[in-house]
């Protein structure tokens, strides 16, 4: 938990990856339960590259070489940009580099999705708002209608987010609810001149979803720049993902959050990166002889195609496919004993 982590997100995916065991771990008394990194007893090395103004490709390239001279074997990033040829991809060349010297690199795909102009439907007589996601974030949306003196928030799904439901930590009582929901609520605020609204705490709920599936956001293949590379390569969990959190951040990670907590909720495949890079250390730590190629190769054949309940993993409300799931979900039990590696030696 550096102070130099001004975001959170870097204590985040660090704690996923190598988080020592933590009893009783949860956000404000939601999720509660043992946390710990997919590699507990890993060596973690964190190389900063990222600032409020974004991240550089210089810093990038600095921190790839900084990590192949310090002798690192896994390689993290749980970041990304815009789609650019591979020529002229700094996380493509560094990565490509750091192979070379045997290091195995695991990236996340990048979250999807096109941005949508915000709405704000106010109801100031009961204090209430309807706010469509999109464009800045959703924590950050509920304190503006804090400041404007709301006393709660619907947050709604547009078609880019569909049924996605992602869980935030909210500065004011505020819900989800998903896009079929969202027209069904709209359609009642134009129906009455005094909607009224209730928010029903539920608790934690454990077994009742599909999972794993294919979050909305999930990037889907092939590569935009290079068709013939088909991305990605497998799915690892990344949505609702309670991790480690810095003490100079609230839970929501907006500066206005005066609360102080030991972990906070965060989505993304960013998240999903450190789960798959963690797993990875262990592979490692067991085959130490084995090159990326063979790392990558008993993840991507030992990965499950099916959910808990045995049946294929969905994307939305259809069976995933190649491109979106890859060769599917990431399962570690068996990876460290594939039968059958397909390697190619850098």
């Amino acid at each position: 938990m550096s102070p130099r982590d001004s975001h959170g997100h870097g204590t985040h995916t660090a704690s996923t990856a190598g988080g020592a065991a933590v009893p009783m771990a949860g956000v404000l008394g939601n999720g509660a339960g043992e946390a710990r990194g997919m590699a507990p007893g890993a060596h973690i090395a964190i190389y900063k590259v990222c600032w409020f103004s974004g991240c550089y490709s210089s810093d990038i390239l600095a921190a790839t070489d900084v990590a192949i001279r310090d002798g690192v074997d896994i390689l993290s990033l749980s970041l990304g940009g815009f789609p650019v040829p591979l020529y002229d991809d700094t996380i493509a060349i560094g990565s490509f580099r750091a192979m070379e010297h045997g290091i195995s690199v695991i990236c996340a795909a990048g979250n999807n999705g096109p941005m949508q102009k915000d709405r704000y439907q106010e109801h100031k007589s009961r204090g209430k708002w309807l706010c469509d996601r999109g464009v800045n974030g959703r924590t950050e949306k509920g304190q503006v209608v804090k400041e404007a003196g709301g006393a709660a928030m619907i947050l709604a799904n547009t078609t880019v987010n569909l049924e996605e439901d992602s869980v935030d930590v909210h500065v004011l009582p505020a819900t989800l609810i998903g896009f079929d929901q969202s027209i069904q609520l709209e359609n009642y605020l134009n129906s009455t001149k005094r909607p009224t609204a209730q928010f029903i705490i539920g608790g934690t709920v454990i077994g009742k979803s599909r999972a794993p599936a294919v979050a909305q956001f999930s990037l889907r293949g092939p590569s935009y720049t290079d068709p013939s590379i088909l991305k990605p390569d497998l799915i690892a969990p990344g949505v609702n993902i309670i991790a480690a959190w810095p003490q100079n951040l609230g839970p929501s990670g907006l500066p206005e959050d005066s609360r102080r907590v030991n972990f906070t909720v965060m989505s993304g495949t960013s998240m999903a990166c450190p789960h798959v890079s963690g797993i990875a250390a262990l592979l490692h730590s067991a085959r130490p002889k084995w090159t990326p190629a063979a790392v990558k190769s008993s993840l991507v054949t030992t990965a499950d195609t099916t959910d808990h309940l045995g049946k294929l993993i969905m994307d939305g409300d259809a069976p995933s496919k190649l491109l979106a799931a890859g060769a599917g979900h990431v399962n570690p039990g068996r990876a460290i004993d594939p039968g059958l590696i397909y390697d190619n030696p850098c």
